[in-house]
């Protein structure tokens, strides 16, 4: 049974190539299996298709793409676009929509990309993703089943994160002590970014905000280093000392207690560094060493402590506090690594991997990382409001940190909403 989650008003999109041509005829049951095979009866998941369809208005006025809800019976095929096109529309839809159902998935479908709008509530990318792989398995006509097999078999409780958290403390117990000392000395501090809608909810957004995605492949068989890439390109954007940094990390491999459960099993490992003197590889080694200490359980179980003894005491249900003023935060940044199976031979189509791109609502001052890792493929998405970092000076830093981690930009796309 779905619960309440406090990530409920956090959506993600996730955008990619279909893996064969999607024919309409298969999309109805498609959606339906999809339905009734992966979530339970009582979470009453509704599906919103939406298409991309071509529009040629007048002989003056150039071909253009719009969105439309699908009505009735579907076209007899899907209009084809690129992945540039498609991503345009997808994101700005993503972006302008009055998400406020997180009961309601939004499909959205050409003939050779998908795109998918989801909250938070049905989990992190660890649990969504081999969901979501079904459905785009079906709609390109082949097996659902050759998707990952389903890692949500059991329910992510504070009990759980609370008990990985002690069992972790007495494994490692200076990691322990290190993690709740600086969670004391950084309470005042800017927390991960979180986006907050507004009572219509609408999210954050201006003019100067945008997207960037790249895919860097990497010139040998070695995956791309993440957390070296992500220092390399702080480094390279040359952002301040006083601003926070975050990498994401999954709980579920610390703790056999945590193995297999669903929600939004993560946590993140905070840090600053001042780049006019910090080497990026030595501040990428200090943050691999926390990763792999545990450091992040340990920070999320203190923080489920801290949360319940707050509600307790104050009788309130919150945990993420009040919203509060947000337009003179410094920028925070945040970074996610996602690898996905490398023996998905579906996920090739002329004999290269499928784009797939994603990120979450935009939060205000904050610029958020995605990456999913293939083998030495990295699709990466990028994303920014607040006016803090340009696009163009983000696009050189990203060739910068990929030529710095063995890695080569091979494909980018990417979209500014102040264009026009």
């Amino acid at each position: 049974m779905m619960r309440s989650d406090p990530w409920g008003n956090i959506y993600c999109c996730n955008t990619q190539q279909a893996f064969a041509t999607v024919v309409p005829s298969v999309v109805d049951d498609a959606i339906s299996v999809w339905i009734s095979s992966v979530f339970d009866p009582e979470d009453e998941v509704r599906v919103r298709v939406v298409l991309v369809r071509r529009v040629d208005e007048s002989e003056i006025e150039s071909e253009h793409l719009v969105l439309d809800d699908a009505a009735g019976d579907l076209p007899d095929e899907f209009d084809t676009v690129d992945v540039d096109e498609f991503d345009k529309v997808f994101v700005s839809f993503f972006h302008n929509s009055r998400l406020v159902d997180p009961s309601t998935i939004v499909l959205v479908v050409s003939a050779g990309m998908l795109g998918l709008i989801y909250s938070h509530r049905f989990g992190d990318e660890t649990v969504f993703m081999p969901k979501s792989e079904r459905l785009f398995l079906a709609l390109s006509g082949l097996s659902p089943d050759c998707a990952p097999v389903r890692q949500d078999r059991r329910p992510l409780t504070a009990r759980r994160i609370v008990e990985g958290g002690l069992r972790m403390s007495v494994a490692h117990p200076k990691a322990s002590f290190g993690a709740i000392r600086q969670i004391v000395g950084m309470r005042k501090e800017v927390p991960r970014p979180v986006a907050c809608p507004d009572e219509s909810g609408m999210h954050a957004l201006d003019s100067r905000a945008w997207w960037y995605f790249a895919r860097l492949e990497g010139r040998t068989d070695r995956k791309l280093p993440s957390v070296y890439f992500y220092c390399a390109l702080l480094a390279a954007l040359e952002r301040g000392a006083h601003e926070s940094h975050h990498v994401v990390a999954d709980l579920r491999s610390y703790s056999p207690v945590l193995g297999l459960t669903d929600g939004n099993a993560f946590s993140h490992i905070p840090f600053r560094a001042d780049w006019s003197v910090d080497d990026p590889a030595d501040v990428a080694h200090e943050l691999s060493s926390r990763i792999r200490s545990g450091e992040a359980l340990i920070r999320r179980s203190v923080g489920e402590v801290v949360t319940r003894a707050a509600d307790y005491r104050h009788g309130s249900g919150g945990g993420f506090g009040e919203g509060g003023e947000i337009a003179e935060q410094p920028l925070t940044t945040s970074m996610s690594c996602f690898r996905l199976p490398a023996d998905r031979p579906y996920a090739k189509r002329d004999g290269r991997l499928v784009y797939s791109g994603g990120m979450q609502t935009y939060a205000a001052n904050a610029m958020s990382i995605n990456i999913r890792a293939t083998g030495n493929v990295s699709d990466c998405t990028f994303s920014h409001s607040g006016g803090h970092v340009a696009k163009a000076s983000l696009i050189a830093a990203v060739k910068t940190a990929a030529g710095l981690s063995g890695a080569d930009v091979t494909m980018e796309t990417g979209f500014h909403f102040g264009e026009r």
